[in-house]
């Protein structure tokens, strides 16, 4: 019974010292801030506040978030001039680059005249992002608005629930002991990994089962409720398209047909919505400098989020689309 003991009483410790080992190892490696509901709806909730972070499991990304749990590399003050505001999901956000190589971040550099702030989280996607959009240009007042997607195809439903505020909340579980647990980097990349796991897998049915034909009515339709809503707020709306790649040969090919992402622009155009397709520039920078805008050298080639080529792409297409319109 002694030896049992002694010999459970091992294993304890062992696990102890390794917990504590791997605890220390992913504050480097996987060292992500908590999150909390947004109060005031510009998105569904918020990081840490001036929280370094750190990640390497996609690319190596690193930086603070700001004053606001947001990335960017400044605070943002009430009454603050936002020039360009950009919303989107992860890929905006994008915690797998030195924050310094944001898309975001290059533009506040390229223009000295220009503010462009970072609304980007991960997990709004465009339903999500138009949803929350009344609450964005409320608070920040912005001159043009980006905001990102790599989807197009949205049923009449979808719309409806857009436009009536109804896409439900991405929710924070933070307090108690949850909080606590998040907060260990360790405990919190052995949760992503599951995470990552099951979403693929939806991923891949949702892609599946996906009809992939435009509903010319209802994206007719959301396009007027965003032109509605960019003519009450005096300011540009510019959808930042970034097609998913589907197979790499001596040219790519993507998900979505040209004829549907033609067809969108057309629809787009017309409400008086700009629509930045960035399927011709990822083309170019393959075909000529063989760079491609997702994937990194500790991930699967041309899949994932931005890479530094991908954000530099964004950024000088929103570049050259802001001093056409000049």
């Amino acid at each position: 019974m002694k030896r049992i003991i002694r010999t459970i009483g091992k294993i304890f410790v062992a696990g102890i010292v390794a917990f504590v080992v791997l605890t220390f190892f992913c504050s480097f490696y996987y060292n992500t801030p908590v999150h909390y509901p947004n109060p005031d709806g510009s998105t569904d909730y918020v990081w840490q506040r001036n929280y370094h972070y750190s990640r390497m499991t996609e690319g190596i990304g690193y930086g603070v978030t700001n004053n606001e749990g947001l990335m960017n590399e400044f605070d943002y003050e009430e009454g603050m001039k936002i020039d360009v505001l950009f919303l989107g999901s992860s890929h905006i956000e994008n915690q797998f680059v030195p924050m310094s190589r944001n898309c975001v971040s290059l533009l506040n550099d390229m223009f000295a005249d220009l503010t462009f702030y970072n609304a980007g989280v991960s997990g709004h996607n465009f339903k999500v992002c138009v949803d929350n959009l009344p609450y964005a240009l409320y608070k920040y007042k912005p001159s043009y608005v980006v905001i990102e997607t790599s989807s197009l195809i949205f049923d009449e439903e979808t719309v409806n629930k857009m436009i009536d505020g109804e896409i439900a909340e991405i929710e924070s579980h933070n307090g108690g002991l949850l909080e606590l647990l998040q907060k260990n980097p360790f405990i919190r990349l052995a949760y992503s990994q599951y995470e990552s796991f099951v979403k693929n897998q939806s991923a891949d049915e949702e892609y599946q089962a996906t009809d992939k034909q435009l509903d010319d009515k209802a994206t007719d339709q959301l396009m007027a409720y965003l032109s509605s809503l960019a003519k009450v707020n005096d300011c540009e709306i510019i959808i930042l398209y970034h097609p998913t790649i589907d197979t790499i040969s001596d040219v790519l090919t993507y998900r979505l047909g040209e004829d549907i992402v033609s067809e969108f622009g057309e629809i787009a155009k017309a409400n008086g919505i700009t629509f930045l397709d960035m399927t011709d520039r990822f083309n170019e920078e393959y075909a000529n400098n063989h760079l491609l805008p997702y994937g990194f050298s500790n991930t699967a080639v041309g899949v994932g989020h931005f890479n530094v080529e991908g954000q530099r792409m964004i950024a000088e297409e929103i570049e050259e689309l802001l001093k056409e319109g000049s």
